[in-house]
């Protein structure tokens, strides 16, 4: 029998190309291709399609406010950042809740199992799990569990989350110690990280004489880039041809192009706004150097980007990074919120091209070696099986 898998999520390509949600795409197209049938509920942002099928998914996107160009919760920066400067997202969370439940009903009901991706997802896993008597997979990205406070509403509700679904997935190994904490057994958390299509991301080689440094993310503080325009003051001091492209977009853009400016550095520095996911990889083909300055993370999906393409990082001692980049080896990673430790890692790979091209061949090797779809999506299937064959026994013996 074909297995069945819903997946609910906050986040997904809106259209081809869209970094949106991406690496739930990949797992799910991923599972296409080994015979899973799968649906996705999602939700709706303005001008996208309510129904589509992507590459074998079917995508069931859910309305949540009339008329749609007022939709501000969902994408856009992510919903932790649109809540915190929006106050129409605001109050828009009970409207959103009511659709993406009433969605996941009407879909989940055939499904064998339910995967919720980010903790948002998993509490309405949870209520359709009392219904329809599935399975619920919850899959932690970071942003979700960093994110809750030390007490309050917020809080009961995830640690009701995390007790009511059947099984927990982390991203790395740091989000498993961080949901123990909540006083979930570990034995319920299974890590599993995310994971880069490796054709998508093939080796490359910048063709200038220029030193470039690349950061791709949304600009949100969480990911510490003032740190880094701070640094490439010092940087462009020392290494005169020296530039940074920031890749992305987010509610910090005109702060951080402010800095740029008092910094006296706009010529040095460019933002390129955000980029479909296809336009990614010719951009970290073209760098010397992949920085990523985070505060806070699960493990970020740019960084294995990055090293699939080969690229040397300087990144930060926070969260999953440490279960990708081995410091010496892979890269160079600093203490977070520390611009003069960046100006030493960065100045020193620029200044080592030796070490930078060893660096390039480990990055590219560690990737292919442990973080492919195609291992991460049987890791993920693997976990499913035992879940639908107890769900199957239970309908067959009381239903």
């Amino acid at each position: 029998m074909k297995m069945r898998v819903c997946i609910l999520t906050t986040s997904f390509p809106r259209y081809k190309g869209d970094p949106s949600g991406n690496f739930v795409y990949e797992l799910a197209k991923n599972l296409v291709k080994k015979g899973v049938e799968v649906n996705v509920v999602a939700p709706h942002d303005y001008e996208t399609k309510s129904y589509e099928v992507m590459d074998g998914i079917e995508i069931h996107r859910f309305q949540y406010m009339f008329p749609k160009r007022l939709q501000r919760l969902a994408y856009h920066g992510g919903i932790p950042s649109n809540i915190r400067r929006s106050f129409i997202a605001k109050l828009e969370l009970p409207l959103f809740m009511l659709s993406f439940f009433t969605m996941g009903f009407r879909i989940c009901r055939k499904c064998d199992v339910i995967h919720a991706q980010w903790a948002f997802s998993g509490l309405v896993g949870t209520l359709l799990k009392k219904i329809y008597r599935k399975h619920v997979v919850l899959t932690v990205h970071g942003s979700d569990i960093n994110n809750i406070p030390q007490k309050g509403l917020l809080k009961k509700l995830s640690v009701y989350t995390f007790k009511n679904v059947d099984q927990i997935i982390a991203v790395s190994n740091a989000l498993k110690n961080r949901i123990s904490d909540f006083g979930i057994s570990t034995n319920k958390i299974k890590v599993i990280p995310n994971a880069v299509n490796i054709i998508d991301f093939p080796v490359g080689f910048k063709d200038t004489n220029d030193f470039k440094i690349l950061f791709v993310g949304r600009l949100v503080p969480e990911k510490g880039l003032k740190y880094l325009i701070e640094a490439m003051k010092e940087v462009i001091k020392e290494i005169p041809r020296a530039t940074l492209t920031i890749v992305g977009d987010g509610p910090l853009r005109k702060e951080l192009e402010k800095l740029v400016e008092e910094l006296s550095i706009q010529d040095k520095i460019r933002f390129e706004g955000m980029k479909t996911h296809s336009e990614i990889p010719k951009y970290m083909q073209g760098a010397d150097l992949f920085v990523l300055p985070s505060l806070s993370e699960g493990l970020p999906l740019v960084l294995l980007e990055a090293m699939a393409v080969g690229k040397p990082v300087v990144t930060t001692k926070v969260g999953g990074i440490l279960d990708v980049v081995i410091d010496g080896e892979t890269g160079v990673i600093v203490p977070p919120r520390d611009s003069k430790a960046l100006i030493i890692a960065i100045t020193y790979l620029l200044e080592n091209d030796e070490k930078r091209m060893k660096m390039s061949e480990n990055a590219r090797r560690c990737i292919e070696e442990k973080f492919t779809w195609k291992r991460i999506s049987e890791k993920t299937f693997q976990l499913y099986k035992p879940l639908i064959a107890n769900i199957r026994v239970y309908h067959e013996r009381f239903l």
